[in-house]
């Protein structure tokens, strides 16, 4: 007893040599943004072991030497109901340099004696009181030193369990059952303070422009779960095995959590920002500028989310997230470009459409031409504004007006590719807008006997040469 007291006290002592502290919390990292630093100590030790794995290491080594113990300890006195003799019978069968052990390297079965198996637990407390406390302790350091390595240990305690769940060692799956009771309540009560640390920046926010802070540090936040995860599950990481099922399940459910409060908080920081309150007041105008900036700030941090979060190309949560922010991140885009389009396409835009209604009313499209407001002529007239060197023009400032509202991004390459996505997007609607044209013309105001048809006045070369500069 007094070995495995000295042994067990040097424990957190050892591991404190072997670790390197590293904090990537949302909460702290939304209060001071220096998560996505490397920490000086992790420059200097880039080799050294994280907390969780020091406590997975050293509950590989110990739980093997206990569960080898309590099977000694059985063996030596026949403290056990599957054997046939006891041990007043086992002791003068036999002198004691002729008995033989069981091999106590091998798992033993449950004992279905109750009162017997109760008795070698309470023998194992008493013996390695130590080993649990500083076990204890050993989790507390390792956590107090980054939360999320709370994940590794939970990992690490979830496949000892796993494995002696079918067999004689209770204290062992005792113990390991109580950290692991406690480390849940202390993983949950982290996940609620990154929460309310992500609805407080609905309140103290002051500017409602590009990636909020929050959707810059979860990336960097899950990635630290998961490497967290993986260093100490290793090959039952992928899957995951079922050893460590409930761990994936336990950091899926914080997951989910998460990213529903950042999501939410997101619209609501886009519909209420400081930027809201003033232009409210000045009419369709200023209604319509407040809409696009929505879209604007959306489009931005779904983007971000997308192209930084890593969900390793599996499905789960991560997946699904993503998945999700692909969604919004698409619908926000679709209603961005249909009003940044009604300033160089407005007129045009708001014929077509006028058209396309008349088209679902009429049996025959060519007696539309037949209204002064749609006739030849007035198509022509219309159609004229918008010629090759006009619509031309209009994506050039198109252009200009995209670089403004996403080109000025922290993250240049990050900026440079999203501008481009939004400008492959309204590219594609102007030719979307090409060919409905086209098809009306074709409809209303066909060729016939001594009178040309209308025709669209730009083509998708004109198009593809506005995107092109």
């Amino acid at each position: 007893k007094e070995g495995t007291e000295s042994s067990a006290s040097a424990l957190t002592s050892t591991a404190r040599k072997l670790t390197v502290k590293r904090s990537q919390t949302l909460a702290k990292t939304l209060r001071n943004a220096s998560a996505e630093k490397s920490s000086p100590s992790e420059s200097r030790n880039p080799g050294a072991l994280s907390p969780s794995e020091v406590f997975a290491g050293a509950m590989d080594e110990m739980a093997p030497l206990i569960s080898q113990e309590q099977n000694f300890i059985v063996d030596m006195f026949h403290a056990t109901s599957l054997s046939p003799t006891d041990f007043p019978e086992l002791a003068s069968a036999l002198p004691p340099d002729s008995r033989r052990g069981t091999n106590i390297l091998t798992p033993k079965p449950i004992d279905p004696d109750r009162d017997t198996a109760r008795r070698v637990t309470s023998i194992m407390t008493e013996i390695f009181t130590p080993f649990a406390q500083e076990t204890s302790t050993l989790l507390d350091w390792a956590v107090s030193l980054d939360p999320i390595q709370g994940v590794g240990v939970l990992a690490a305690l979830a496949k000892h369990s796993f494995y002696l769940s079918d067999t004689s060692q209770e204290f062992l799956l005792q113990t390991f059952e109580q950290l692991s009771s406690r480390l849940q309540t202390l993983w949950v009560k982290f996940v609620d303070e990154q929460i309310r640390a992500i609805e407080d920046t609905k309140v103290k926010i002051h500017k409602r422009k590009g990636v909020l802070r929050f959707m810059r540090v979860f990336p960097h936040f899950a990635a630290g779960v998961e490497n967290t995860f993986a260093s100490v599950a290793r090959a039952d990481y992928d899957g995951p095995a079922p050893c460590v099922a409930k761990v994936r399940k336990l950091v899926d459910d914080a997951y989910a959590r998460i990213n529903r409060t950042m999501f939410d908080s997101l619209k609501v920081i886009a519909k209420e920002g400081p930027a809201a309150v003033g232009q409210q007041r000045a009419g369709d105008d200023a209604e319509d500028k407040e809409m696009l900036n929505y879209y604007i700030l959306v489009i931005e941090n779904m983007n971000h989310y997308i192209e930084d979060v890593d969900d390793g190309g599996k499905e789960g949560v991560l997946a699904e997230w993503r998945g999700r922010a692909m969604m919004e991140r698409m619908e926000a885009l679709e209603a961005y470009v249909g009003r940044v389009l009604r300033r160089p396409l407005g007129k045009l835009m708001d014929f077509l459409d006028s058209l396309d209604s008349l088209l679902t009313s009429s049996p025959n499209p060519q007696s539309i031409a037949t209204r002064p407001s749609y006739s030849r002529k007035a198509a022509r007239s219309t159609l004229a504004s918008f010629d090759g060197k006009e619509i031309r023009r209009g994506i050039d400032t198109l252009r200009k007006r995209i670089e403004k509202h996403f080109g000025d991004a922290d993250d240049e390459a990050t900026s440079r590719t999203l501008v481009a996505f939004v400008q492959k997007e309204c590219e594609r609607h102007y030719e979307v807008l090409l060919e409905r044209l086209e098809k009306v013309c074709a409809e209303v105001w066909p060729s016939s006997e001594g009178e040309k048809g209308v025709e669209v006045e730009f083509s998708r070369e004109d198009v593809r040469a506005g995107f092109r500069r």
